[in-house]
């Protein structure tokens, strides 16, 4: 299993980053729900799991 964060998303491609490496992928293998920052599991070429960015708001 990779996982992988989304480090940009232009267009319709998305890059994603894991292990020192960086890797364009067409949105069309993503949730539609992806957004820069998330990270995504995969498990044979296909995405498995979506854990979206927390972001975290100081009162």
């Amino acid at each position: 299993m990779i996982r992988a964060r989304v480090s940009e998303i232009v267009g319709e491609f998305a890059i994603l980053e894991f292990g020192g490496i960086a890797k364009v992928v067409s949105c069309t293998e993503l949730p539609d729900s992806v957004r820069e920052g998330d990270i995504v599991l995969f498990k044979n070429r296909k995405t498995v799991f979506l854990q979206p960015k927390v972001e975290l708001h100081t009162s």
